[in-house]
């Protein structure tokens, strides 16, 4: 009896447990990478005119703008291209 007990609970802790947490978990979209970019914020680390070095979760990174930024600003990121992100004010987001 005591080895069926220790079967089922190796049965329900190694298979039933991990394939339910992937079921409920699993479909998280993630914050990191480029899937979890777009339209987070970012802060300017340095500019010049159109382009410079942006700060995404501790990671610097490339990046553009249409319009013209200061360091220590906050942005926000619309579009990725290859390693550079495509950027616009944080002012310019609805809502603020």
């Amino acid at each position: 009896m005591l080895v069926l007990a220790f079967i089922a609970f190796e049965l329900i802790e190694q298979v039933l447990a991990p394939i339910v947490w992937l079921l409920l978990k699993g479909k998280k979209k993630s914050d990191y990478g480029i899937g979890g970019m777009k339209g987070k914020t970012v802060e300017i680390q340095c500019w010049d005119d159109k382009s410079g070095i942006v700060l995404f979760h501790a990671e610097r990174w490339q990046a553009v703008s249409e319009k013209p930024m200061q360091p220590g600003e906050k942005a926000i990121v619309e579009e990725i291209s290859g390693l550079t992100l495509k950027i616009k004010p944080y002012m310019d987001t609805p809502g603020n």
